[in-house]
């Protein structure tokens, strides 16, 4: 997992935020981790976009 957020320079993003919603930060690397790279489709709260 760390390979792929420094890959990606994903912590340097949320370093980038500062304070912030922590369930925010939590959700985002839900949705990202694990996904194939031609697949677009993500969520939110729960339901598929």
């Amino acid at each position: 997992m760390q390979q792929i957020t420094e890959g990606y320079s994903w912590m340097d993003f949320n370093n980038m935020i500062g304070d912030c919603n922590i369930s925010w930060v939590e959700e985002f690397y839900v949705i990202a981790y694990g996904r194939e790279d031609d697949d677009y489709t993500s969520y939110v709260r729960g339901v598929e976009i």
